[in-house]
């Protein structure tokens, strides 16, 4: 405690704490008012007695390639049920799945073995194939060779010959050969596809385009029928034959390199491969449904059944009618604002524009101008 003293006034005491004022507390009262308070709730029944954690069976364990086949079994089971009959098969490759149909009743099929389930393949999924089998090819194949010193050492030589940009151009051509010969024939198909590898690894010592065709190919157009007709027979050697030096993409390879490139074209060119790629069929229909299931509901969050159940319907509704139309605000009678309805008008425009069949842009732009797998 300290005293102040200013002028004649009396000193005051200065305190360095406050005093605390204590309440004392009320005791409850007993009015009628307070008798109808909230009452505690009712007591639950006790939780049903479970098993102890290591009776319970462990959850099987099973690969996403076991969940494609029962998805299909169950699908192909219950399709006579909903009256419907599923005729073809459109997989890639040895699909598991399709085995799983074709075992159901014994293996005679769902349907029993007068209506069988044709299996097609997608022409994308085969186009893959290429390019998967010459990036193997490029970093599979080795030779051994001397140095200068004469010490063995290890090279692969398609490091340069199918580069990244050359693969790519490979399997360009390989897909143009596909489609440009759907609801054809494999004969045709398979020369289209051989071509391209005929052409591009043509000499002018060694030409191979006999099955190329006159409407493209550089070589043809200088040395054809009528360019003979016109010279005449005795003067056929007069003819000057084109370079293949103004080619951009050439394949330059030996007897060896030309065996290995050719087993893999003629393995990926087999009547039973190309047969179910006549009809030119894809899976691009399917991926774009999942596309918008996924957009809605997307893999990556674990979601419930009605989640998934929910994205489903709202991805079909939209798909077949649209988004202005597909809206659940109608039916919910929840009112749309002018920027919603602006913006679902929108979406239908764009959503209709890219159902109408245009010109597709080459994905990857042609090496050799005077050349294309086919025809132009």
């Amino acid at each position: 405690m300290s005293c102040r003293y200013k002028g004649n006034s009396a000193p005051k005491p200065v305190t360095s704490y406050q005093k605390r004022v204590i309440k004392p507390v009320r005791p409850p009262t007993t009015n009628a008012s307070h008798r109808h308070q909230r009452q505690p709730p009712p007591s639950l029944p006790p939780p049903p007695s479970l098993p102890p954690p290591h009776s319970l069976p462990p959850p099987p364990l099973r690969s996403s390639g076991a969940m494609e086949t029962e998805e299909a079994v169950v699908m192909w089971k219950r399709s006579e049920d909903k009256k419907v009959r599923y005729t073809t098969f459109i997989g890639n490759g040895d699909s598991s799945a399709y085995k799983g149909i074709t075992s159901l009743n014994d293996n005679q099929g769902p349907y029993g073995r007068e209506h069988p389930v044709v299996k097609e393949e997608c022409k994308n999924h085969v186009k893959k194939r290429i390019k998967t089998a010459l990036t193997k090819l490029r970093n599979e194949y080795i030779v051994m060779e001397k140095t200068k010193a004469g010490k063995p050492k290890r090279t692969k030589p398609f490091n340069k010959i199918l580069s990244d940009d050359n693969i790519n151009h490979l399997q360009f051509y390989y897909g143009r050969a596909i489609s440009r010969n759907v609801e054809g024939t494999t004969e045709a198909m398979r020369k289209d596809i051989m071509s391209t590898l005929l052409h591009l690894t043509s000499t002018d010592a060694h030409p191979k385009h006999d099955w190329c065709s006159e409407s493209w190919c550089f070589w043809k157009k200088a040395v054809n029928e009528d360019t003979l007709k016109k010279a005449g027979k005795q003067n056929v050697s007069l003819i000057s034959k084109p370079s293949h030096s103004i080619m951009k993409l050439q394949l330059t390879v030996n007897k060896d390199q030309y065996k290995e490139l050719h087993s893999v074209y003629k393995r990926l060119s087999d009547d039973n491969l190309l047969s179910r790629c006549l009809k030119g069929k894809t899976q691009n229909p399917n991926e774009s449904l999942h596309s918008r299931i996924w957009i809605l509901c997307p893999k990556v969050v674990s979601v419930s059944k009605a989640t998934v159940d929910f994205a489903v319907a709202q991805a079909c509704l939209i798909y077949d009618k649209g988004y202005e139309k597909g809206c659940l605000c109608d039916a919910l009678k929840i009112p749309k604002s002018c920027s919603m309805m602006d913006i679902q008008k929108k979406w239908d425009v764009r959503r209709e524009q890219l159902q109408k069949s245009k010109p597709k842009r080459r994905r990857a732009q042609l090496a050799d101008p005077h050349y294309a797998s086919g025809a132009f």
